[in-house]
């Protein structure tokens, strides 16, 4: 059996990933999020197929939409969640149009949600 331990499967098309899973593969798949929709469409397809687990992103280019709420969306989900196993894609990206002041803020929150929920880390 191959794992994947980080890839994007929720940013594929559907057709593209009907036919992956038409090929019955014998994987496991760490569906990383980059941000809140993508993580929400990461667990629902985790909660669809056995071979898909996901780990909640929020890219540094996501910072503008980051808030409190958006943090508590995340511990909810996580509590809520069966198959989620990490926080990531998350880090510090010094391209991204988002000081990095409040990059490392948001990385910060992140990684202590991450100790707090006994979540490895991408």
């Amino acid at each position: 059996m191959l794992i994947d331990s980080h890839c994007h499967f929720n940013s594929l098309s559907r057709i593209t990933r009907e036919e992956i899973i038409s090929s019955k593969p014998e994987f496991l798949l760490i569906d990383s999020g980059i941000d809140l929709d993508s993580s929400l469409a990461s667990i629902s397809l985790s909660r669809k197929y056995d071979f898909i687990h996901t780990s909640l992103g929020f890219h540094p280019f996501c910072a503008n939409e980051f808030s409190d709420e958006v943090l508590s969306r995340y511990r909810k989900l996580i509590e809520d969640g069966e198959k989620i196993v990490g926080i990531g894609e998350i880090g510090l990206d010094y391209k991204a149009n988002t000081p990095a002041d409040k990059q490392e803020e948001i990385f910060s929150k992140f990684l202590e949600l991450a100790r707090d929920k006994n979540l490895a880390v991408i």
